[in-house]
């Protein structure tokens, strides 16, 4: 989301997100479960690291990613919602 003038936009997740951790597609539940961190945004929670699929253990790999990534999309936020 970027702010312009008093209203904001909304960018695509491809202008948003660094290359290195996009996706073009939906990843499938293999995918998922080799997937070294899994983030899960929304309106409430704007990073959240998953830990779990249906009661099984994933991600939690790579807590230095997490940690970027997370500190990216939280300094987003403040400069779109400041």
């Amino acid at each position: 989301m970027t702010r312009i003038g008093d209203g904001f936009t909304w960018k695509s997740p491809r202008e948003t997100v660094p290359d290195s951790c996009y996706c073009e597609s939906t990843p499938n539940l293999e995918e998922l479960f080799d997937a070294d961190e899994i983030i899960v945004t929304s309106s409430s929670n704007l990073c959240l690291r998953a830990d779990q699929i249906d009661g099984i253990k994933v991600g939690n790999k790579d807590y230095d990613t997490y940690e970027r990534l997370r500190e990216y999309l939280l300094n987003e936020f403040y400069q779109a919602t400041t």
